[in-house]
């Protein structure tokens, strides 16, 4: 049984960083949150679109979406200001007003699903799903039914990112890197496949790349060469202390100086799975770079989470929005009830 507090709604306490953390419960496991005229939106895994009126508190079933919605297809909602898009559970991207007025342009092909929809600069992004799609496209039409051009065969990708200058795409595993929109490009190689991608930049020539397991890969040449690291928890020893960063696409952000990341649900048999961690950029030059645990969702090893009624927390996405980042889950019990939950963090 859950305490009636956070049945109602919020549980605060610290994280395991030291930052404020409010743990509500939710209607259902949500995906992805994206704000809009002062509200926040977020996917679900039962396909209902779900409002927030006060900053993630509570939440409500947003009667006015009834698009079949997803949460893992939608961890790239493109937020805009006076619209929401994002890609649905079949062939098609969706727009949405955050009032009543959904707009469904199905995809120009038959067959993949879309793995992703960004916007960079101008120009909107897309990737048909590597199995089965066979492209990466872009439009720079706001309507997004038309003008879409395909970057070339055989270019579908998992995430896309763009910073001072340059454009950079990931396939699992290899990155390409083009300066003029993918009129030209070179491919990058060195990299652990991975099934689930991390590509981030902080704007100004430092880039990092998560996905590949114990190691991960950073430049600080914007993108040009790159360099296999471990990353070690902060204070402890190489190879004591290696952190696993292999999560779900989406899992990540950059914010103040620092590169956010959820790293992996298991253990690497060095330090435990489900903790939300913190690299600072100055740490790139580091042998070993550390990383600071913001917050720890194991019930085992958090004092604050314990005797809260809680067996085992399952962290799925996270979104930072302002000074907060969001972070969707769920506790499993042993009887195997799921309790969808949702942790609010202060950064």
């Amino acid at each position: 049984m859950f305490p009636t507090s956070i049945l109602q709604g919020t549980y605060n306490q610290s994280s395991g960083g030291g930052s404020s953390t409010d743990i509500n419960s939710v209607p259902a496991t949500l995906g992805h949150i994206a704000e809009l005229n002062s509200k926040l939106y977020s996917p679900s895994a039962n396909t209902n679109m779900y409002e927030s009126t006060n900053s993630g508190t509570t939440w409500s079933n947003f009667t006015a979406v009834t698009t079949s919605l997803q949460n893992a297809h939608t961890y790239s909602i493109v937020t805009e200001s006076n619209r929401l898009v994002f890609a649905d559970n079949s062939l098609d991207i969706v727009t949405f007003d955050g009032v009543n007025n959904v707009s469904t342009i199905n995809w120009i092909n038959s067959g993949p699903t879309l793995a992703y929809i960004r916007k960079l600069g101008s120009r909107y992004y897309v990737s048909e799903n590597l199995s089965g799609g066979n492209a990466t496209y872009y439009t720079t039409s706001s309507a997004l039914n038309t003008g879409w051009t395909s970057i070339g065969t055989g270019t579908a990708s998992k995430w896309i990112e763009e910073g001072n200058g340059a454009e950079i795409y990931d396939n699992g595993s290899k990155l390409v890197r083009s300066t003029n929109g993918f009129s030209t490009s070179t491919d990058i190689f060195g990299f652990v496949t991975a099934t689930n991608v991390q590509l981030l930049t902080d704007g100004n020539n430092n880039w990092v790349r998560f996905g590949g397991g114990n190691q991960f890969r950073i430049s600080t040449d914007n993108g040009v060469n790159w360099t296999t690291k471990y990353m070690i928890e902060a204070g402890g020893s190489y190879p004591n202390s290696i952190v696993r960063e292999a999560a779900d696409t989406g899992s990540s952000f950059y914010y103040n100086n620092k590169f956010y990341f959820l790293n992996s649900n298991s253990s690497n048999g060095y330090t435990p799975g489900k903790r939300f961690y913190s690299l600072p950029t100055s740490e790139f030059s580091s042998t070993y770079p550390e990383v600071t645990v913001e917050y720890d969702f194991n019930v085992s090893t958090n004092s604050e989470l314990q005797g809260q009624g809680y067996t085992t927390i399952i962290p799925l996405y996270i979104t930072r929005i302002d000074s907060k980042a969001y972070v969707s889950a769920f506790d499993n019990s042993l009887s195997g009830t799921v309790t969808p939950l949702l942790f609010i963090i202060d950064l």
